[in-house]
């Protein structure tokens, strides 16, 4: 038997615990039931590191117009991705950029 599962949900545990009380079989998690793949959504620092990777870099408000978000939150995600070791601030002021370290 297999039965695909787009993501977590009740049906997936009342599927697994069925599963293991019967004979078996595979579950495809993360795939739809046309067999399609289904891509998780990506996360805020995701998107940040994919715009860095094509355009070399990001400034604050380009992250704001990414994200979506207000000039304070998008500060806030790139300090806390550079203290993380994830981006490097290459010029401080108003040619602010943030960049792959």
């Amino acid at each position: 038997m297999l039965e695909y599962k787009e993501g977590f949900s009740s049906s997936f545990a009342r599927d697994l615990v069925a599963f293991a009380n019967s004979s078996g079989g595979k579950i495809l998690l993360g795939v739809r039931n046309d067999g399609k793949v289904v891509v998780p959504p990506q996360t805020d620092e995701e998107k940040i590191l994919a715009h860095v990777r094509e355009h070399r870099s990001i400034k604050r408000s380009e992250c704001q117009q990414l994200l979506g978000v207000s000039g304070i939150q998008a500060r806030y995600l790139l300090q806390k991705m550079r203290k993380r070791g994830l981006l490097r601030l290459d010029r401080r002021g108003r040619g602010a950029r943030y960049i792959l370290p």
